[in-house]
C-alpha cells in the first residue's frame, strides 16, 4: 500500500466514526495543510476565525495539488495548479481583507518562515 493510499483509507475511516464537524476538527489539527499552516503562520497571529477560513480555503487545493508535488507534472497540469493557486489566494485576500493579506503574504513566504524560525531577522 502506498502512502496515498493508506492516507485515504484513514480518512475514510475516520469519516465513518465521526461527525463531519469532528473530522473537520481532526483535520485542522492532525493534517499536512494544518501542519503547514501552523509553520508558516508562525508571527502572523491569526485570529480563530482568519485561521479557520483560510484552512478552507487551502485544504481543498492542497489535497488536489499537494505542495511537495509543486513543479511536477505536465505543463497543462502546472498551468492548472497555477490558476488554482491564484484563485486561492484571492479568496484569501478577500477573506482576510488587504492589509491583513498584505501581512499575511509577507509572514508566510518560505524565506520569511526560515528565518522567523531560526531566528534571522532580514527585510525582503
Amino acid at each position: 500500500m502506498t502512502p496515498e493510499e493508506a492516507q485515504k483509507e484513514e480518512a475514510e475511516a475516520l469519516r465513518r466514526i465521526l461527525t463531519p464537524e469532528e473530522v473537520f476538527q481532526y483535520e485542522v489539527r492532525a493534517s499536512a495543510t494544518g501542519y503547514r499552516m501552523r509553520w508558516e503562520l508562525e508571527g502572523f497571529n491569526p485570529t480563530e476565525q482568519e485561521y479557520l477560513a483560510v484552512f478552507k480555503l487551502r485544504k481543498p487545493f492542497e489535497d488536489a495539488f499537494p505542495p511537495e508535488m509543486a513543479g511536477s507534472g505536465t505543463d497543462a497540469e502546472k498551468a492548472k495548479r497555477t490558476e488554482a493557486e491564484k484563485q486561492v489566494k484571492e479568496q484569501i485576500k478577500q477573506t482576510l481583507g488587504a492589509e491583513r493579506y498584505a501581512l499575511f503574504r509577507r509572514i508566510s513566504t518560505p524565506k520569511r518562515c526560515i528565518s522567523a524560525r531560526w531566528g534571522w531577522l532580514f527585510a525582503y
